[in-house]
């Protein structure tokens, strides 16, 4: 076993994150107790790297595999065979797990062996972030965030894709990259997608509101979003739901009282009639599955009524999806430093949350036009 982990450990060059996603990936198709003995075997080897990555099982999908481990490490904590950086991992993920029947009370009993132990819980290593790039929250509700940092010489990259309705889907960091190597990868990820700058706040405060997603979804964050939080310096970023009403109430605060009344809102929402022109991202804003082919496939509608079908029996069932989804969207360009039109699509977002007919709402119509020009593609590859 030995010998296993430290070849394991040179094959990934010491990276804790890499041979956890090796072995995780291996390990997907074996059984539950096979998981949880690949991480206690990890645990007892002499290869530090090894006994790190053990940490990252303690998301696993399993809570029968995030309890083992975390009895494991209960068991390991008194033979000191836990860093002080595995302890400050511990910590870190303990509230991204389940509060019951999924290993957070024997992670709590590791914590504290290991602090009887006087294991010192590891500093959070500071970085230097230079910037974050968020892409457009597409039709799906997934919206990635691209962060370079400095470190020393070398450069960084991490990123994290977010959904709405499941959660973190998934994260990553690469380290020790040369400038050329960062501006290559920037420019292949932005010939793809709209990307727009913004805050390290917006960075923390999405990471926060869907791992509470997250919880509530049953969907655990991968073990690389440690690596993530730990390179761009946000320190153990807990589950935090920000409701779309709150949000709401939040970036209208940054909005003139004049331009909050009723015929002003009105006033924005007929000049978001010409998002789409100015927000490519838009175009993969429709409905998909299904329910569209139920409706609409197969059917010889005009676009008219085609749009009419999709308002009433489509997007009128999803008001509250939508408006998560353009809220969302107006509080990501609001974090721009790019002069961006966010108050209208706030104003799109009020008005769905307010009760305003579907069809009233210049951006709901485009949706609902874009749901029947998709549908009819399909119908002409078929």
């Amino acid at each position: 076993m030995a010998e296993f982990a430290a070849d394991l450990a040179k094959s990934v060059k010491g990276d804790v994150f890499a041979l956890h996603a090796h072995l995780a990936e291996t390990g997907a198709a074996f059984p539950e107790d096979h998981r949880g003995a690949m991480a206690a075997m990890l645990l007892q080897s002499g290869e530090p790297v090894a006994r790190e990555a053990a940490v990252g099982w303690l998301l696993d999908p399993s809570a029968t595999v995030r309890v083992s481990v975390a009895r494991s490490l209960v068991e390991a904590a008194p033979r000191g065979l836990v860093s002080p950086i595995m302890l400050r991992r511990m910590i870190a993920v303990r509230n991204w797990m389940p509060e019951t029947g999924g290993g957070r009370p024997t992670l709590d009993q590791a914590i504290q062996a290991c602090r009887r132990k006087g294991v010192e819980c590891a500093s959070w290593p500071e970085a230097q972030v230079r910037d974050v790039l968020a892409s457009g929250v597409d039709g799906s509700g997934a919206v990635s965030i691209l962060v370079i940092c400095r470190e020393g010489r070398r450069h960084a990259l991490g990123t994290v894709l977010l959904k709405h309705g499941i959660g973190v889907r998934d994260a990553w960091a690469q380290h020790g990259m040369g400038r050329a190597e960062v501006e290559e990868i920037l420019l292949q990820a932005g010939g793809g997608v709209d990307q727009y700058a913004v805050d390290r706040e917006f960075l923390g405060r999405a990471i926060a509101h869907f791992l509470a997603v997250g919880l509530g979804t049953g969907t655990l964050p991968p073990f690389g979003l440690v690596d993530l939080l730990e390179t761009v310096g946000l320190h153990s970023v807990q589950p935090e739901l920000l409701p779309t009403e709150t949000l709401l109430t939040m970036l209208e605060q940054g909005i003139e009282l004049e331009a909050r009344r009723p015929a002003a809102l009105d006033e924005l929402l007929k000049e978001g009639g010409d998002l789409a022109d100015e927000y490519p991202f838009l175009d993969s804003w429709f409905e998909d599955g299904d329910q569209v082919q139920s409706l609409l496939g197969g059917k010889r509608l005009s676009r008219a009524r085609g749009e009419a079908v999709v308002l009433e029996q489509l997007l009128e069932p999803q008001r509250r999806r939508w408006t998560d989804l353009l809220a969302w969207t107006a509080f990501l360009l609001s974090r721009s430093d790019e002069d961006e039109r966010w108050t209208e699509f706030c104003a799109a977002a009020r008005a769905l949350a307010e009760g305003r007919e579907v069809g009233d709402i210049p951006v709901m119509r485009y949706v609902a036009g874009q749901t029947v020009a998709a549908q009819k593609h399909r119908q002409r590859w078929r």
